[in-house]
């Protein structure tokens, strides 16, 4: 059972006080709308449901997954081009506007048409905020092939979608939800196909609920020739896994990235045995391993005052 202390002591009010001051009034004092508005670490607002996974948490906290924030706040530079593929309602995709400010790029991809229609309101949001990248935005599911794919989820539980049959393993145990299964036919593309002709990819960030392998395999172009420098990806299936073989396999150093109280670590995998993991198990896989252990070895948490 985690009690009141575990719930406040976090880097997430240590470092942003009066994000605590914030979830006290919001927890204890007062309830909420269907949906809320609240103020990113960053200075972006994100309109959000409360009663909605990820919403739940950023309205709680400040934001969601608080380390994998943090590595792309430090990762990614002015003027990159960085992909955000699983975007949700757009957390992750307004770090990445921001760090690459207006000579940089953000493409963001959102299958789901509930979320999607969520994402591009936040983005409307963010219009009269200066020096943010142009985001271009896609309502289709990166796989390894074109075509059409069906996308599935429970009813109610739109957060978690996936282009699987297999979706026990991708709902939290602890969600109750409607059996009830939407389904909604969503285009394919490939990645190499969309990108082959630009400039090279800074940063992936890569959250597909299990479709992880098939959109790395329709990057085979951009990796094999290191067209894309940086991937965090969220990867739930048993270490190693065949995303994290198939990066391995091109030249990727593999780290396993987590927290602590005082700021991110990441530590090289070994291909052999499965890492031990901090909260959800996300790696990075890089071709810049000295530039990513130095940009990530510093203590404190950048992405919670906003500033480089």
């Amino acid at each position: 059972m985690v009690t009141l202390w575990q719930k406040v002591v976090r880097p997430e009010f240590f470092f942003r006080p009066m994000q605590l001051l914030r979830y006290i009034g919001r927890r204890y004092l007062h309830g909420h709308n269907g949906f809320e508005t609240v103020r990113l670490p960053w200075g972006m607002d994100l309109r959000l449901e409360p009663d909605e996974a990820v919403g739940n948490i950023v309205w709680r906290w400040g934001l969601h997954e608080l380390f994998v924030c943090e590595a792309i706040w430090r990762l990614l530079d002015a003027g990159e081009h960085a992909l955000d593929i699983g975007a949700n309602i757009g957390q992750m995709t307004s770090i990445m506007a921001r760090r690459a400010g207006s000579a940089g790029k953000v493409s963001a991809f959102e299958a789901n048409p509930h979320v999607y229609a969520k994402l591009l309101a936040n983005i409307d949001l963010w219009g009269s905020v200066p020096d943010l990248a142009p985001i271009a935005t896609y309502q289709v599911g990166a796989s390894n092939r074109h075509g059409t794919g069906l996308l599935e989820f429970p009813t109610g539980f739109t957060a978690v979608a996936s282009l699987s049959l297999d979706l026990e393993q991708l709902i939290p145990q602890e969600v109750t939800f409607s059996k009830t299964i939407e389904s909604h036919e969503v285009p394919l593309v490939r990645l190499c196909d969309m990108f082959d002709d630009e400039a090279d990819i800074a940063l992936v960030k890569l959250d597909v609920e299990g479709h992880e392998a098939a959109v790395l395999e329709g990057a085979a172009r951009l990796l094999d020739r290191g067209r894309i420098r940086d991937i965090i990806l969220e990867e739930h299936r048993p270490f190693p896994s065949s995303a994290t073989d198939y990066l391995a396999a091109r030249g990727y150093t593999l780290f396993s990235l987590g927290k602590t109280f005082w700021g991110p670590w990441c530590s090289a995998v070994d291909m052999k045995r499965a890492p031990a993991w901090c909260e959800v198990p996300n790696y990075l896989a890089t071709l810049a391993p000295a530039r990513a252990v130095a940009r990530l070895k510093g203590r404190g948490w950048s992405v919670l005052n906003g500033r480089p």
